[in-house]
């Protein structure tokens, strides 16, 4: 749907993430929308295991664009690639993925 960059904040001086929706999908209206309205409801949940969106905007371009914390780390795809989880690997991964489900739901 779009492309994440890596930069970094000027005022925050952190490192961030930037979205980018592609053009074709920011003037379409349906979508647009709820991509808007994904960053404002990421940043009205407030949990610790559910990125913070800093900001969101369209561009010149008229691309949309949101501004969210970078999470470093390896995913979870290239992480199965290499072998299956263990037991507690299970649990150290999926609670708090399930405990992010709740509070987005």
């Amino acid at each position: 749907m779009g492309v994440v960059y890596s930069a970094m904040h000027e005022r925050l001086g952190r490192p961030v993430a930037i979205k980018v929706l592609r053009r074709e999908l920011s003037e379409n209206t349906e979508l647009s929308g709820r991509f808007q309205l994904e960053a404002e409801l990421v940043t009205k949940i407030g949990h610790p295991n559910i990125v913070a969106v800093y900001d969101f905007g369209r561009l010149g371009d008229g691309c949309l664009y949101y501004v969210m914390e970078m999470i470093s780390g390896e995913s979870l795809r290239s992480r199965l690639s290499r072998q299956m989880l263990s037991d507690a690997e299970l649990v150290e991964v999926f609670a708090p993925l399930l405990s992010a489900m709740r509070a987005a739901h």
